[in-house]
């Protein structure tokens, strides 16, 4: 005999917080993991197909075993709001930012200027493959000239 009171079954469901639709469903699958109804009978209550109440059935377990994975340990950091960001903070953003679109239009104007020099994120006409296979798009994609 064990100790402690009785579990509540499917009176759990309702303790949990969500739509009566989503309770409805929940309900449902657990009987027909328990073995109180069959899939075809579960499938007629809710009003869809079987090949759809097995979707619903697996995404349920899947979302269940994911919860149920170990997460970090301790409380999650605590994220600071933006209001709380110092006026420092804001202006060495600023800087920051107001470098990058200086670079950016500088390679910009060598790039129109003196296209033959530019290789910035792409090859220059005169060396892009004719044909971009996946080697192509490889070697774009890192900045790297064929040569």
């Amino acid at each position: 005999m064990s100790g402690g009171r009785p579990g509540k079954g499917l009176a759990h469901v309702e303790d949990v917080e969500g739509s009566e639709y989503a309770k409805e469903r929940l309900r449902v699958i657990l009987q027909v993991l328990d073995g109180t109804l069959t899939r075809k009978d579960g499938a007629q209550r809710l009003g869809i197909s079987e090949r759809r109440f097995r979707q619903i059935r697996d995404a349920a377990l899947s979302g269940a075993l994911l919860s149920l994975e170990p997460g970090s340990p301790g409380r999650p950091r605590k994220q600071e709001p933006v209001e709380a960001l110092s006026t420092q903070a804001i202006r060495k953003a600023h800087q920051w930012l107001e470098r990058q679109l200086t670079i950016a239009e500088l390679r910009e104007e060598i790039a129109l200027v003196m296209p033959e020099l530019y290789c910035g994120d792409r090859l220059p006409e005169s060396e892009t493959p004719s044909r971009r296979g996946v080697a192509g798009r490889r070697r774009i994609s890192r900045g790297l000239r064929r040569g």
